[in-house]
């Protein structure tokens, strides 16, 4: 009877200790996968919020007051309405950024049916909030993309974006894919000549 006790306890600590590491191993798997993919909310076609998916570049410890900060001191140098030189990205994976690789895991967004690979760029929420209401009416009529076509005017500020943006919207819901078509080549001739996103 004691040793069927016994047994029956050691069977359950084996039990507790296989859950314990389990439970570690599942910690650890998630802890890597959250310093190598970003997750966060977006806004897609019809006001729908979806999750995108990047490789993270972006340094959390950096503070939003100190992006602003900087930003202020080296408002010059923009490239695409964005920092050229901006601190808050991980110095080791700049060229994720440069060559559009930290992209790439919004493959999977494009397969769920939340992106298309030419587009207006996924803005958040807090971004979708900011713009016009008539800017908000076109950009709910279609799926966001990977690839923006702000890429091609190179705006230095969020009206030159804006701008940007309402005149593709406007060629959309003209001429449809041809749109797309005349955008992406011009940006596929871009990135040849070597006229693309450099920060």
């Amino acid at each position: 009877m004691n040793n069927k006790k016994n047994n029956l306890i050691n069977n359950k600590k084996k039990i507790k200790i296989k859950e314990i590491k389990r439970k570690e191993k599942e910690n650890n798997l998630y802890k890597m996968l959250e310093n190598i993919i970003f997750k966060q909310e977006r806004v897609g076609k019809g006001g729908r919020i979806f999750i995108i998916y990047k490789l993270k570049t972006m340094n959390n410890s950096i503070s939003y007051y100190d992006k602003v900060k900087y930003k202020l001191k080296y408002k010059p140098d923009l490239i695409y309405g964005k920092l050229r030189d901006d601190p808050s990205i991980i110095k080791n994976r700049r060229w994720l950024r440069k060559y559009f690789l930290d992209e790439i895991p919004q493959v999977i967004n494009i397969l769920r049916g939340d992106m298309s690979i030419f587009g207006i760029r996924p803005l958040t929420i807090t971004e979708f909030e900011k713009y016009p209401d008539s800017f908000k009416e076109k950009y709910c009529r279609f799926k966001p993309g990977i690839i923006s076509p702000s890429y091609l005017s190179n705006p230095a500020n969020l009206d030159e974006v804006l701008k940007c943006q309402e005149k593709y919207l406007d060629e959309k819901i003209s001429n449809g894919i041809l749109a797309d078509l005349k955008y992406f080549t011009n940006q596929l001739i871009n990135f040849i000549l070597g006229n693309f996103r450099g920060f």
